[in-house]
C-alpha cells in the first residue's frame, strides 16, 4: 500500500468507510517499519508522518462525533415542533403505497437525509453526487449553465430550510450580499 494507491480510491470513490481508508493509511506505516531499519531515516519519517496523522485524525474525529450530536440535538428539536406536519405526510404517504411515486418519495428522502447528515459530518461527496444525480436524472440543465437561482432551487430542494447551511446558500436576488445569504 502506498499513498499514489490510497488518493486514487480517494478519487474514485472506493473508499466504503472511514476505517477501511484508516486501515490503509495504517498498513503503510506497518509496511515501513517492516521494510526499514530503526533508527534508518525512512523509519524515522515514518513515525514522524504517523504521529502527524494520527493527531490530525484524532481532532477530525472528534470534531465529526461533536457534529453528529449537535446534528441530533437538531433533529430533536425539530421533531417536537414538526411531528404534525410529519404525521400528515405519513398518512398521505401511506394511502399511495402501492404507487411506484411512494416508493420513489421514500427512497429520495432517505438519499437526501444520508447526504445532509455525511454534508454535516464534513464529507460533501454524497451531497455532490446526489446534486449530479438530481441533474442528470432531470435532464434539464447542466451544472456548467445553471445561474444562481437555479442552483438556490436545487439546494432547497434537497436540504430542507430549516436546515439551511450558510456556506451553501447562494443570492437568490439583489438584497443580499454574496455571504450574508
Amino acid at each position: 500500500m502506498d499513498l499514489f494507491t490510497i488518493i486514487s480510491k480517494l478519487e474514485n470513490n472506493q473508499y466504503a468507510s472511514i476505517e477501511e481508508f484508516e486501515k490503509d493509511i495504517c498498513l503503510i506505516f506497518r509496511n515501513c517499519y517492516i521494510y526499514n531499519d530503526i533508527g534508518s531515516e525512512m523509519h524515522i519519517l515514518g513515525e514522524e508522518l504517523e504521529s502527524t496523522f494520527n493527531k490530525i485524525w484524532t481532532e477530525k474525529i472528534d470534531f465529526q462525533v461533536k457534529q453528529k450530536e449537535n446534528l441530533k440535538r437538531t433533529r430533536n428539536n425539530d421533531t417536537d415542533s414538526s411531528s404534525e406536519l410529519v404525521t400528515k405526510q405519513i398518512r398521505i404517504l401511506e394511502q399511495n403505497k402501492d404507487k411506484l411515486v411512494y416508493r420513489q418519495v421514500v427512497n429520495d428522502a432517505l438519499l437526501i437525509a444520508s447526504a445532509y447528515e455525511n454534508l454535516v459530518a464534513n464529507n460533501i461527496l454524497p451531497f455532490i453526487e446526489l446534486l449530479k444525480t438530481f441533474l442528470s436524472t432531470r435532464s434539464q440543465i447542466s451544472l456548467s449553465s445553471a445561474n444562481e437561482p437555479v442552483l438556490q432551487a436545487i439546494v432547497e430542494n434537497l436540504l430542507p430550510l430549516k436546515y439551511c447551511i450558510p456556506e451553501l446558500s447562494l443570492v437568490m436576488d439583489g438584497t443580499k450580499l454574496k455571504g450574508f445569504g
